[in-house]
């Protein structure tokens, strides 16, 4: 029989069973709701998050279709040195655009007719008040120059070339300061050169005879001649006004280059031709004052014509430089060799020049790889003997350049 103190200890553990039960019971219950409350809120941000995810979508298909658009109206065309041609399909319009250094944004600059097609260069040149021609070798800065030279001389000015690694026949019949690596010829033509520039303002503004000043390898000149930063400083800035005027041949326009560290600013006044030269193909890309640029088609191998009778550096004292006496003898006896036209019958004044010792046709080459194809090639060698000749092996690319140099020529 079960005393007093027995039956207390039983109710009390029922109790505790039951207490025990109730609290179970009750963190269950609030797990559940828990876990009720937490997926219903991660239902709701997931559906949240999905709605931004489409709504970001549309906005990327959105910015896709209209990219496509702008790409089926507009396009553009590369054309180097940092420039690009925008072109609307629909309206016409055009537009020149430069990419600045370091990611700047786009410029836009309005185009005009040079920047839309490809134009002949020596009608852009031809009154060029200070001219930067750059390009590789083999690019046709020497072929260009002599072109330049010739014309200039026939529009009357008087032709000083400069070039320390000239010969003769280099530039046809014109005469070359410091040929022969001379440089203490040049420096000495950069002297009188800002004398003449010197007295010319002391007597101005009168009128002056025009003097074209032709500079090749101008980049080799720096270490070696002490007026030649003076020289060039003054001539981007003073000659113009004087009636000089100045075309500089280098290999690039860097400023290392051309020793203007610190001011390349200067360059923005100057026109500059960059000559380019790829596959057998050559071409020009000419920067005017405010920008634009065009497209320029350069001429064809120079042979010299009638700029014989212009050949002269006026006021500069000729007899300084090597040639001068010789080229004014050949200028006398080519004026007494020729005959009136008004007594040749049934000929064009303009059209008729007599020429009783004609010379030669006269190449300019690039470098000895062009002169070797040429002579080979008029000795009768195949394409893949020539390849093999000047490369020591022959490919498809070989002859392809081998094509372009003759083309260039008139060979092919």
């Amino acid at each position: 029989m079960r005393q007093p103190a027995d039956n207390i200890r039983f109710r009390a553990g029922l109790v505790s069973v039951a207490v025990l039960g109730l609290l179970t019971d009750y963190f269950i219950s609030t797990f559940a709701a828990f876990c009720v409350v937490a997926g219903v809120a991660g239902s709701v941000m997931a559906w949240f998050a999905a709605g931004a995810l489409i709504d970001l979508s549309c906005k990327l298909a959105d910015a896709s279709a209209a990219w496509n658009r702008a790409r089926a109206e507009r396009y553009s065309v590369h054309g180097g040195n940092g420039f690009y041609l925008s072109v609307d399909q629909k309206t016409g319009e055009m537009a020149t655009f430069q990419r600045q250094r370091k990611a700047a944004p786009l410029t836009r600059i309005e185009a005009d007719e040079q920047t839309a097609e490809a134009v002949p260069v020596m009608p852009q040149i031809a009154e060029s008040l200070t001219l930067f021609i750059a390009g590789e070798q083999g690019a046709g800065k020497t072929t260009l120059l002599s072109h330049i030279a010739e014309d200039r001389a026939n529009r009357g000015h008087d032709v000083l070339i400069i070039d320390s690694h000239g010969y003769d026949g280099k530039y046809g019949p014109f005469p070359i300061c410091g040929a022969g690596r001379n440089y203490g010829e040049i420096d000495q033509a950069f002297s009188d050169l800002l004398g003449e520039m010197d007295e010319r303002y002391q007597r101005y503004p009168d009128n002056y005879k025009t003097v074209s000043v032709l500079i090749d390898e101008f980049s080799l000149l720096f270490r070696k001649c002490r007026n030649a930063k003076e020289f060039l400083e003054s001539g981007m800035t003073e000659f113009r006004k004087v009636g000089l005027r100045l075309v500089i041949c280098t290999h690039s326009l860097q400023a290392r280059y051309v020793n203007m560290k610190g001011g390349m600013d200067m360059m923005n006044g100057v026109e500059k031709l960059l000559l380019r030269y790829a596959q057998g193909e050559r071409w020009g890309e000419l920067s005017k004052y405010k920008g634009h640029v065009a497209r320029c088609i350069l001429p064809g191998p120079y042979v010299h014509g009638s700029g014989a009778r212009h050949t002269g550096t006026g006021d500069l004292n000729p007899n300084k430089h090597r040639g001068e006496r010789e080229r004014h003898d050949n200028h006398d006896r080519y004026d007494a060799m020729t005959p009136d036209p008004c007594l040749i019958p049934d000929m064009n004044q303009d059209l008729y020049i007599f020429d009783p010792d004609p010379e030669p046709v006269r190449r300019v080459y690039e470098s000895h790889r062009e002169k070797m194809m040429v002579e080979m090639y008029e000795a009768g060698h195949s394409l893949n003997s020539i390849a093999k000749a000047v490369w020591g092996s022959s490919n498809g690319r070989r002859t392809k350049q081998i094509k372009g140099v003759l083309t260039q020529f008139k060979l092919l």
